[in-house]
């Protein structure tokens, strides 16, 4: 006789299995349900008849309780009927036109805040604008607001809806709240001691960082905290001093706010102690063309004894009216930094008038002009489109002594390889570095080859090398040695050795490629038309210059 094992689990077992099996962290994953046969709840309470008394038992009342109101009317119907008049419900709601709204309207009646414990929406819809829908929204956001239940909350709205909610909210309301992803929609600071709060996403308009400090200090439990400005940011008037020790966040992993001015950044960095494991990222508005007079004084330690740097500047222009024009709200200029003692930091940094590229240029070299700086730094990585001359470029490896890393992405990078190899035979540059990365740049291979056999010699190799072999190559004058057969004594030079197909540039694709086009134009922003160097057909800009 065959026996049936599973009428020995307990109902309140067969619960659990149903709640996990059902349960969506995000709600508008409930959406779209093409049919009742593959809604979670309908499919697992037809496992067999003990299971399906389970499901709809008294007990068993929230396992219906999650709804998105884009579902079939009769669905919403059955699942409001089957979750009870008091159990607590989690509700998704996607708006993107006039038939959502009516569909609210049918179960606005039994939607009371009160009975919300989750809420997620998502008004697609540009222009769409429901007074019914937003009325229910105020009733949830009022000072006194009924939604004591409410816990997750996240409302993803823009166009007229964001224009017509222009007063700030508070939270106060909403003594259970531990979620908030409400990045377009601004809340006060005045909160509950502590909060409950471990992620909050939203937006602000004040010039004073007390208020992103009053809520990171009342908010022990936080995990992630974003705050995006909604207007241009106004430098405050005078230094903000702490009226209070830093407080130590624990729990956090991720920290987003700005674009401020670096006096604000400051002010807010100084506030908390960050635990090693977290990602603190701050988008600064500076109003100078020099990117580091912006940096925050707060992190200039933190920042020259890291372990780990990136810098990178990645312009992007719109092209309106027949010109090219810088996009104010790309932050292009990026200096991520880490130790084994402090967070991962990212401080962005805008545009400033339109001189970008020289700009990505000029911060490399201002960080070379740090001297004594980056001592414990082991690994580096550089996505510029100009380097700078070599000169600046020795200054920079000079400082990075122990680095072990080093992955560099440019227009060319033959500067760097001039300055790379221009130490004296018995103290080389850099004599830790054992892995190079150029791919997607410009190179002269002979010149790579020279330099990796006296850093051979010298007893510092380079063991992993990657680059880009791009046509280009194919067009060079041989100097000894054919391209191929450079390329093959690079490979014998290291122990570990990618070649990768591609190209260094779009002007060397397959139907553009010109031998002058990846000539390094001497105006940044503009390409110009030069005859090749007869020596090295590469960039003009990239020969080495001792002075």
């Amino acid at each position: 006789m065959n026996v049936d094992y599973t009428l020995r689990i307990p109902s309140e077992l067969i619960v659990e299995i149903m709640w996990h099996y059902s349960h969506v962290d995000n709600l508008q994953n409930l959406f779209p349900a093409r049919g009742i046969g593959i809604n979670p709840m309908t499919r697992i309470s037809c496992v067999c008849r003990r299971w399906r008394d389970i499901a709809l038992g008294d007990h068993s009342r929230f396992l219906w309780s999650q709804i998105h109101l884009r579902w079939p009317v009769p669905v919403v119907s059955r699942y409001l009927e089957r979750s009870g008049k008091d159990t607590l419900l989690s509700i998704g709601f996607l708006y993107t036109s006039l038939p959502d709204a009516d569909q609210f309207a049918r179960h606005h009646a039994q939607l009371d805040p009160s009975r919300i414990e989750r809420l997620s929406v998502d008004h697609a819809h540009p222009s769409l604008y429901q007074d019914a829908f937003m009325a229910w929204i105020y009733d949830i956001l009022a000072e006194q607001s009924s939604a004591k239940n409410l816990w997750d909350l996240e409302l993803q709205f823009g166009g007229p809806v964001i224009r017509q909610m222009q007063q700030t909210y508070s939270l106060t309301a909403l003594p259970q709240i531990s979620e908030v992803r409400c990045p377009r929609i601004p809340f006060q600071a005045n909160l509950l001691n502590p909060t409950l709060l471990t992620r909050i996403e939203i937006a602000y308009s004040e010039n004073s960082p007390s208020h992103i400090i009053n809520i990171l200090v009342h908010s022990p439990l936080l995990q992630t905290a974003k705050f995006r400005r909604t207007s241009n940011p106004i430098r405050i008037a005078a230094e903000f001093s702490l009226d209070h020790p830093p407080t130590f966040l624990q729990h956090l992993e991720t920290l987003e706010f700005g674009p401020c001015h670096t006096p604000f950044a400051n002010a807010v960095l100084q506030s908390v102690i960050f635990p090693v494991s977290s990602e603190i990222t701050a988008k600064i508005y500076r109003d100078t063309p020099r990117i580091m007079t912006s940096f925050p004084e707060t992190l200039e330690f933190t920042l020259y004894s890291a372990h780990t740097l990136t810098v990178s500047a990645e312009r992007m222009r719109l092209y309106l009216r027949g010109t090219y024009r810088v996009d104010p709200t790309h932050y292009p200029f990026r200096l991520g930094f880490a130790s084994h003692d402090s967070p991962t930091y990212w401080m962005e940094f805008n545009e400033y008038e339109n001189n970008g590229s020289k700009q990505g240029t000029d911060l490399l070299r201002d960080i070379a002009c740090r001297h004594d700086s980056f001592p414990q730094l082991k690994k580096a990585t550089v996505h510029v489109r100009h380097l700078p001359k070599a000169k600046p470029l020795i200054q920079l490896l000079t400082s990075w002594k122990n680095l072990e890393d080093l992955t560099l992405k440019s227009i060319a990078v033959n500067s760097f390889i001039a300055a790379f190899g221009s130490g004296d035979p018995d103290s080389p540059l850099c004599p830790l570095l054992r892995k190079l990365d150029i791919r997607g740049s410009a190179f002269d291979p002979y010149q790579l080859k020279d330099t990796l056999v006296e850093r051979k010699a010298s007893n510092c190799p380079i063991q992993d090398l990657s680059i880009t072999t791009d046509v280009f190559l194919q067009t060079m004058p041989s100097r000894g040695l054919s391209i191929d057969e450079v390329l093959q004594e690079l490979d014998k030079l290291v122990d570990t050795y990618t070649d990768e197909g591609g190209y260094w540039t779009t002007a060397t694709e397959p139907g553009r490629f010109q031998y002058e086009d990846v000539i390094e134009e001497e105006d940044p922003d503009e390409m110009y038309e030069a005859e090749p160097d007869q020596e090295y057909g590469g960039y003009e800009d990239d020969v080495y210059e001792a002075y």
